[in-house]
This record gives structure tokens, sequence and C-alpha cells, in this order.
């Protein structure tokens, strides 16, 4: 009896394992807030460069998020999913009934919006396409980890939010193409344009007359 005592409290107080149960909460934090820091910051990217930009980002999110909510009534009741606090956190549960991960519809639709543009425009950014790959793969591992999501939710999650973003981007790109990020990232603006085609028109002219007119 105690032999167990002993390592119950060693356990207890080893000073790894509390670093490991403190760091996970502090990810845990990163995993949930995350989704409305990227939100934040391309409100306030529009609010300094004095365009709209931000908004209809923001728009396309709700229509991705209203979207996803009528395919997540479709997907089974999952009984398996914790009823953790952190899973509910900041009250995006209740609008996606616990199943679909808001973090994860975020990311993949701001990669789809970001990314469309660059196929567009033949300007990719690479190091910001890795980077949001990382962070949708590492947000994937934490709704594992926690219990927050299970692998059906997810991959609808993401389906949704390719799909539905894929035709906000397109539809924005036929209407107002401007109002896209599409040298927004560029971090030397280095744009090159074809400039519009000229039209000259000569006249010839002999012994003060008027000999014959050519456009070219």
């Amino acid at each position: 009896m105690s032999t167990n005592q002993n390592g119950v409290s060693n356990s207890v107080n080893n000073p790894s394992l509390k670093k490991t149960n403190m760091a996970w909460p502090n990810i845990y934090f990163f995993s949930m807030v995350g989704p409305y820091v990227l939100i934040g910051f391309f409100i306030l990217l529009s609010i300094f460069n004095t365009n709209i930009k931000g908004i209809f980002y923001v728009i396309g999110l709700i229509v991705v998020l209203f979207f996803s909510n009528i395919v997540n009534t479709m997907l089974p009741a999952d009984t398996n999913i914790t009823s953790k606090a952190m899973c509910s956190a900041f009250g995006f549960s209740s609008l996606l009934n616990d199943q679909l991960p808001f973090g994860i519809i975020v990311y993949t639709y701001t990669f789809i919006y970001l990314f469309i543009p660059m196929i567009q425009n033949f300007m990719m950014n690479f190091s910001l396409i890795f980077s949001l790959f990382m962070i949708i793969g590492a947000d994937i591992l934490i709704q594992f980890h926690s219990g927050c999501a299970r692998f059906p939710a997810i991959i609808m999650s993401i389906i949704s939010a390719i799909v539905i973003g894929m035709g906000w981007v397109i539809l924005i790109s036929n209407i107002m193409p401007s109002m896209l990020y599409s040298t927004d990232y560029i971090s030397d603006k280095q744009v090159c344009s074809m400039p519009s085609e000229q039209k000259f028109k000569c006249k010839v002219y002999k012994n003060g007359e008027l000999i014959s007119t050519v456009a070219k």
C-alpha cells in the first residue's frame, strides 16, 4: 500500500508531468482563440487599408457556417464526443451542434479564400500556403486529442469549407474581383500588368493635300 502511495506521490510531484499537463491547456486555448484572431486580423487589415475586403471575407465565412450547419444536421449524433467545457467555449458549439469543429472550418475557408486568387493571378505565396497547412493540421490533431471532434465531422468540415468557399470566391471574382486578396499578401508588391492595346491614326499629306489615312 505504501508503495502505491509513493508512486502516486512521485507522479504528482514529477516536474515533467506538471509541465506536460500545463502545456496542453495552453495549446487548447490557442486552438480555441486562433480562429477569432484570424477573423479579427482580416477585419483590422481592411480598417488599416481603408477597404471592405474583410467584410466580404466575413460574409463568405458566415455563408460557409450557415451551410455547414445544414450539413451538420444530416450527420448522425456522435455520443462519443466528450462534454468538456473547452469544447463548447466561446459559444460556437450551439451553432454547429457540438460536431463540426469551428476552427477547422475557419482555417480551411481562409486557405481556399486566399489560394484561389493565387491560382487565378499566377502568384503563389508558398510560405503562406505552408503556414495554413500547418495550422489546419495542428488543429485537427488538437481536436482529436481533446476529444472535441471525430474523424467524420472533421472531414465534413473540410469538405464543406472547400466547396462552399470555392463557390463564394468564384462568385466574388466574377462580380467584384477587386474585393479578393489578390496581391495583398505579396510583401514587395511587385505586380506586373499588361498594358492596354493602343491605336494610332496617321494622315499622309503631299503638297498640303491629304493623300491617305492609315490606322494602326
